[in-house]
């Protein structure tokens, strides 16, 4: 029967994130007869810059139109695209033929590594490109990779092209490898070889002890780790049944012991995360009983929190909880959330593995569908993203709440306050509260600590759990109670030992820093004189320049500044410049406290580089602060008198005690407090550590900070990526490493005067997930009095949530009602002001000025918004006014970042230049302009507080205001 042109977009729509993965637009491009000129060259300009905007766009291009859509597909076919030509024409493989693919891409998953290891790519090119698994363009650029970087590089190149085209690739793999003469690998391939095989070909050491022993334990794997690593693909017919048997005798299974898991992370082990190959659904999860237990409440459709250490294999929870909900529901709609992309796309790649049939669809922040969710939600099951990202569709008109039937909450103990998750079940008992009869979905958290906020008793711990559970509508625990003996097995306790910081009290790298600031600090004061200031409210704080409270001190200050009218032209000016460099002086000390001189000379001179860029921007007190920096770098250059920080030279030798302990293969992590300390341990590790291949990264927060540099979601999952290959074998990470990341199973955790909550404590314990792991903590006397206090805090909890699970669920239901309706209560008032505001925001004049010279401006008549969230300098003439600085390109959002924006007359950052389809459009940075309005001078730190009335623009009115780049700039 013919299929109908719609028929045909709707298969397309399906494919969606194949397409986006593996399509070459400029393969099939020039094939697709009615594509105009003008479009085909844009997409193939654009594929230069992101291949995948480029597949979006052509994607959508081609479903507009019924006739395209038809000529696409042709051109697919015509290209070889042919695992993209089948499912679009509805033609599968036989059972037979669908086992072999699954289970042959599983097979070469588990083995990569040792794959890569052993592989000469050139070796399978030739057979693989007569078979038309890659093309010739495919096998030149595996050829570069070897000769440019080595053989491990281009077989990563050649996994990733030959499964481009073909959808029964591990087929032609298997075949190419018979192809080989390369003995080794095909034994290792086989399904079933004998350890006298092994060892003559070199995959196995031979012995008389090793007779009778299994092949498992011959190739060197832990079996029951092995175990617990398996996936047994569906075994209908007996032809599979007999494959199965094969696969047994390779000791790679055990009887009744199928896919068991101990840990959140344990599938790292046999599968490349991030990938996005499709698994047949397993025979079974087999959980443990005490994972059984954790279960049990969910699975009888309660709300409820699963509170349970880390590493206790809470993920393998939700996925068993997932698969029965889809089993059992009519018209199943799950959403998975986590807080973060790395964690979310991890549990992604997870879940796509084991639900087999299932339709999953991940959302990422930085490269969000063009696909409105209401649509998705026709096409796919289960669904993974941020919680942000629901929020925004449900407040669209996109989707409601009660679309879903279960709703997971990955670190749900982040449910308070103004947290997106807290958002987002306000919503959810607002319509829960409004009408009774509506169905809502199911509500299951997963945390390893609930924690007690400022509680330092039982009783004000469980008011704050009451307040949790009441967010989250739950009124029912999940906890391990009959199975705790069994879950004490697998759940590693790692060995911990606490060491005393030295801490040097005559530091002249220390002392010489304070000298410059009380030198800075004298010119602050020195100003406020001449200006004939006297406000106390500006006067610079006292006490330990390296508090935490004097850095505080120096950020409120500055604010109070820029917003004062009644000062002198310039002096607000001249003020902030101060203030600006006790900042990073303040920084500077920071660093000096835990690592050596020379990190400092190279933290100063990044800063003071960044400050002289524009130097024909500066007035004369900027210039003469940057003299006195520079100074400081001369001064310390030459001072001979500082030896080593000794605290390095301990974490060094720790470091090579616990890596000849544990073997070169461990992962480690450390945890310090701040992003700059980050950067110059990595360094300082990774140089030290080489002599034994340990290569050591920093890992940290998104680029939030003005004086910090940070990474992007891309960076930050390319870095994870390495990490948990073992290119990376140890990361300094800030808090951003403590919970919710992709960490795979750690040997070694140490943290460097880091100091963290009850919550932290107990994760970042958690990240030493093997057993025999250690755990080294290295603080100094106040750091070490805080952790006690948060190990206290965590007890407390321990004892409060025992003490909460004895009261009566009628109480428990009566105490969370009470706390709910005081939210609704309060949500309302809040709800009441934020329409009242609203309803206050006026038309009128008012400009925007640059917050530190107070010079560049941009009237308010020419701020306008886009697509509701994004404020445009809507004036061709504002980008005359300042300067734009290129930066590394990056997707965010189907938008390029591409340029920062400078004042001109001042180094103040303004906003950012986004590539918009081809539009340069300047996107403004509230925070770093005053509101001016008459006289007056306002700063707000989010656009929703501005008073005034923002007209919105579309992208038509963009192209009338902004040319349209001819030839997109490629990074």
């Amino acid at each position: 029967m013919e299929k109908s042109k719609g028929d045909l977009q709707l298969r397309i729509a399906c494919l969606l994130p194949d397409f986006l993965k593996f399509l070459k637009p400029t393969d099939v491009l020039f094939k697709i007869q009615g594509l105009s000129e003008g479009l085909q060259e844009e997409i193939r300009e654009k594929e230069k810059n992101s291949r995948t905007a480029a597949v979006a766009m052509l994607i959508n291009e081609v479903t507009a139109s019924e006739d395209l859509t038809e000529k696409f597909v042709w051109a697919l076919s015509d290209g070889g695209y042919q695992r993209f030509v089948d499912p679009i024409n509805e033609e599968y493989p036989n059972r037979g033929d669908k086992f072999c693919q699954e289970y042959f891409e599983f097979l070469i998953c588990y083995l990569k590594g040792d794959l890569i290891e052993r592989l000469e790519p050139m070796h399978i090119c030739g057979f693989l490109y007569q078979n038309g698994c890659i093309e010739k363009s495919d096998r030149d650029k595996i050829a570069s990779e070897y000769n440019s970087n080595g053989r491990s590089q281009a077989c990563q190149e050649l996994f990733f092209c030959m499964q481009r085209k073909k959808k029964n690739w591990p087929v032609l793999f298997m075949e190419a490898l018979k192809d080989s003469d390369r003995s080794d690998i095909k034994c290792k391939m086989d399904l079933a070889p004998t350890p006298e095989e092994l060892v003559r070909d070199g995959v196995a050491f031979g012995s008389d002890h090793n007779q009778g022993v299994p092949i498992a334990e011959i190739q060197n794997f832990d079996e029951e780790t092995v175990v617990k690593r398996v996936v047994t693909p569906v075994q209908d017919n007996n032809d599979e049944e007999e494959l199965s048997d094969s696969v047994s005798a390779l000791g790679l299974v055990e009887d009744g012991d199928k896919a068991a898991m101990d840990s959140d992370y344990e599938e790292e082990k046999y599968m490349k995360e991030g990938s996005e190959k499709e698994f047949s659904k397993p025979k079974e999860i087999k959980l443990r009983e005490y994972q059984l237990e954790l279960a049990e409440k969910a699975l009888t459709g309660k709300n409820t929190v699963i509170c349970a250490d880390t590493g206790s294999g809470k993920t393998w929870v939700a996925l068993h909880i997932v698969q029965e909900h889809l089993n059992s529901k009519e018209s199943p709609k799950v959403a998975f959330m986590a807080r973060t992309n790395p964690l979310v796309q991890q549990q992604y790649t997870l879940f796509k593995n084991f639900l087999g049939e299932k339709r999953v669809y991940i959302i990422n922040k930085d490269e969000k569908s063009t696909v409105p969710l209401k649509k998705l939600m026709e096409l796919y099951d289960v669904f993974f993203f941020t919680p942000q990202i629901l929020i925004n569709n449900i407040e669209k008109g996109d989707t409601r709440i009660p679309e879903f039937t279960l709703l997971i909450l990955d670190e749900c103990h982040h449910t308070a306050k103004g947290e997106p998750y807290n958002n987002l079940m306000r919503k959810y008992i607002k319509t829960k509260h409004n009408n009774q009869e509506i169905p809502l979905p199911q509500i299951v958290g997963l945390t390893a600590s609930i924690g007690v906020g400022a509680a330092t008793a039982e009783e004000g711990a469980i008011q704050h759990m009451i307040k949790i559970f009441s967010n989250l509508d739950v009124h029912e625990i999940s906890t391990v109670e009959r199975n705790k003996e069994e879950m004490k097995k697998f759940v590693a306790i790692p060995t911990e030992e606490h060491v005393k910081m030295e801490v040097s009290y005559k530091d002249p790298c220390k002392e010489t820093i304070e000298e410059e600031m009380k030198k800075v600090e004298n010119i602050y004061e020195n100003l406020m004189k001449k200006k004939g200031n006297l406000n106390s409210r500006q006067n610079l704080p006292g006490g330990d320049h390296l508090s935490k409270t004097y850095l505080g001190s120096i950020i409120k200050l500055k604010n109070q500044i820029m917003c004062d009218t009644t000062l002198p032209e310039d002096s607000g000016r001249e003020m902030i410049c101060c203030l600006s460099h006790l900042g990073i002086l303040h920084e500077a000390l920071d660093i000096n406290y835990l690592m050596n001189v020379e990190h400092v000379i190279q933290f100063l001179n990044k800063k003071y580089v960044e400050e002289n860029q524009q130097p024909d921007r500066l007035i004369a007190i900027e210039r003469r602060l940057l003299n006195v920096g520079n100074d400081l770098i001369q001064t310390l250059k030459k001072q001979t008198n500082i030896r080593s920080n000794p605290n390095l030279s301990l974490i060094e030798e720790k470091l090579q005690e616990l890596y000849s302990e544990s073997g070169k293969d461990s992962l480690g992590m450390i945890f310090v407090q701040t992003r700059a300390t980050a950067k110059s341990l990595a360094e300082y590790l990774n140089d030290k550590l080489q002599g034994i291949e340990i290569p050591v990264k920093p890992f940290i927060g998104s680029k939030s900070s003005e004086t910090s540099d940070g990474l992007s979601e891309t960076e930050k999952k390319e870095l994870l990526e390495d990490f948990r290959s073992h290119k990376i074998k140890l990361l300094v990470a800030t808090s951003v490493g403590s919970e919710g990341i992709d960490v795979p199973e750690c040997n070694i955790v140490m943290k460097y005067n880091y100091s963290g909550n009850e919550i932290n404590i107990i994760q970042m314990r958690g990240r030493t997930r093997k057993a025999g792991g250690q755990a080294i903590y290295i603080s100094d006397q106040s750091v070490l009095r805080r952790d006690l206090v948060s190990m206290e805090k965590a007890a407390v909890m321990h004892r409060a949530l025992d003490e909460l699970k004895q009261k009566g669920k009628e109480e428990i239901r009566i105490l969370i009602k009470l706390e709910q309706q005081n939210d609704l209560k309060h949500q309302e008032e809040q709800e009441k002001k934020l329409r009242e505001l609203q309803n206050q925001k006026k038309r009128g004049f008012f400009k925007l000025v640059c917050a530190t010279c107070k010079e560049t401006e941009i009237n308010g008549d020419n701020i306008k918004l886009y697509k509701q969230n994004h404020h445009v300098a809507a004036e061709r003439a504002f980008l005359d006014r300042v300067k734009k600085e290129d930066i590394k390109e990056e997707k965010i959002n189907q938008m390029i970042r591409k340029s920062i924006i400078y004042c001109k007359k001042c180094p103040q950052k303004l906003g950012k230049i986004f590539l918009i389809h081809d539009l340069e459009v300047p996107l403004l940075k509230i925070d770093a302009f005053l509101c001016k309005e008459g006289d007056k001078l306002r700063k707000y730190k989010n656009w929703k507080f501005v008073p005034y009335i923002i007209d919105e623009i579309n992208h038509k009115d963009l192209e009338i205001i902004f040319p349209k780049l001819t030839t997109p700039e490629v990074s």
